[in-house]
């Protein structure tokens, strides 16, 4: 395959959030607001990605008809704990967050302690800079689809007026 770089378009990317599913934003959230506090892996680093700018991102690449190996994900890094901080401090909970080591964590797989792709590729052949992490979180809080529906909760789902 590596012969045919130039005819496929292969996107590494990491931390993937967004609509829909399961996801560590909406995990987090909703563990906010059913225990005291929360223990997160703070000795983990990566790039938190929504996949609707991944989305765009892919369809840059089929636009401009280029191949080969891409990274893509949010700008700039985090650990686990540093984004579980950002999305309640941006969700308005205060929920208190105490980091842990991976050791802590109580996993069976094993996950690198340093996981941030290099994207300057994509950006250097795009010509358009990647959203930070940040923002990008911010715009998926924004459209409310963190919050846990009655079936998922199994109790009323409280509205929120804007």
């Amino acid at each position: 395959m590596a012969g045919e770089a130039g005819r496929y378009a292969i996107i590494r990317t990491s931390w993937l959030f967004g609509p829909g599913g399961r996801n560590f934003p909406r995990t987090i959230l909703a563990a906010a607001g059913s225990r005291a506090s929360l223990r997160v892996v703070s000795d983990q680093t990566g790039s938190p990605t929504y996949t609707l700018d991944l989305a765009q991102a892919v369809f840059n690449l089929i636009e401009n008809r280029l191949g080969g190996i891409f990274h893509f994900a949010g700008a700039g890094s985090c650990s686990w704990y540093e984004f579980a901080c950002f999305l309640l401090d941006a969700a308005g909970l205060k929920t208190p967050v105490l980091p842990i080591g991976s050791d802590q964590a109580g996993r069976r797989a094993r996950r690198p302690a340093y996981s941030v792709l290099d994207c300057s590729r994509y950006i250097r052949v795009i010509g358009k800079p990647i959203r930070p992490w940040r923002k990008m979180a911010s715009a998926y809080l924004a459209t409310g689809d963190w919050r846990l529906t009655e079936q998922e909760s199994g109790k009323p789902a409280s509205s929120k007026q804007s």
